[in-house]
């Protein structure tokens, strides 16, 4: 399509681009450096215009339905079945366990990116199916947060490498997940390796190594961590976001909550309080008189709150 000089056309007609990527359907393909991006949309029809305007967003219901995340004792199984079956994927699935990286994002890691003795995680980019490096899902790095645990499996997964590095007389990987040949990992024989423990550990097969990132999600927030540091180690782009896809794990009712306000007092303030109402001295109660006058008996007193008949 072409208006003012300006050549437009959708990613259905562009031949695939070089090492045989081909755009994403629907893309928008422009040929000059520069171009008035509105005036070249208003050559598409009406609906194509508007499919590029608006991104539909699924409820959170049918998102959280969507989710797949394991229990604290399934996840237990998965882990034991990949230490005994795949020692070598061990440390990486425990990474996605206890990190909250995506697949291509752990898979991309360098050495580089941990700080061991800060127990952090700088996730800067990613590695698609098709193997092309590239930033992270959000756009931009984060910086995770890694247990003591996947620490001390670290620390012994990179000492492992090198020995074998020093035994084949290669220099070590800089990758963090290397394959045998020195590279990164394949997407694919990741998922299958996966699915060859979720079989093993007897867990219904259609669990996914994404699913160990909807796992830290549920059992961060199912015990009571808050929704915001969850959107950090995920890198949701909004806590909107974090909410509408695990909101059926946060807890609803938490009357520890309320309790933890009283546990908030010092012992010497309840103290006090208690040591002033017993020693407060008591007043004698008052005596109820009745004066005569319009509308009393005569001569009548009840200064004892007793009330005499005559």
């Amino acid at each position: 399509m072409e208006s003012e000089g300006v050549s437009c056309f959708v990613a259905e007609d562009v031949p695939p681009l070089g090492g045989g990527q081909s755009p994403r359907q629907g893309d928008l393909h422009l040929d000059l450096p520069a171009i008035d991006l509105p005036s070249c949309l208003q050559l598409l029809p009406p609906a194509d215009r508007l499919g590029r305007k608006l991104r539909l967003r699924k409820p959170a219901a049918a998102r959280q339905e969507k989710v797949k995340a394991l229990d604290r004792g399934q996840l237990s199984a998965l882990l034991a079945a990949a230490l005994d079956s795949s020692p070598r994927l061990y440390p990486l699935f425990l990474t996605l366990a206890r990190s909250g990286l995506r697949l291509g994002e752990a898979l991309a890691l360098r050495w580089e990116d941990l700080d061991l003795e800060r127990r952090e995680i700088r996730v800067a980019q990613a590695i698609t199916r098709t193997r092309v490096i590239s930033t992270p899902k959000s756009g931009h790095g984060r910086t995770v947060d890694m247990s003591a645990a996947l620490r001390d499996v670290l620390q012994r997964h990179r000492q492992k490498l090198l020995e074998e590095a020093v035994a084949h007389g290669v220099e070590v990987a800089p990758w963090v997940f290397p394959s045998m040949s020195g590279q990164p990992l394949d997407h694919n024989n990741v998922n299958k390796a996966f699915k060859r423990m979720v079989k093993t550990a007897g867990l219904p097969l259609h669990h996914s190594p994404h699913d160990l990132r909807h796992t830290l999600a549920s059992l961060l927030l199912q015990q009571g961590e808050s929704p915001a540091y969850v959107q950090r180690q995920l890198g949701h782009a909004s806590i909107q976001l974090t909410v509408d896809t695990y909101g059926k794990w946060l807890p609803m009712g938490n009357k520890a909550a309320v309790d933890r306000l009283d546990e908030r007092l010092p012992d010497e303030v309840v103290a006090k309080v208690v040591a002033k109402t017993a020693n407060a001295p008591r007043r004698r109660p008052e005596r109820l008189q009745v004066v005569g006058g319009v509308g009393a008996p005569r001569a009548i007193r009840t200064p004892d709150l007793q009330i005499r008949s005559h």
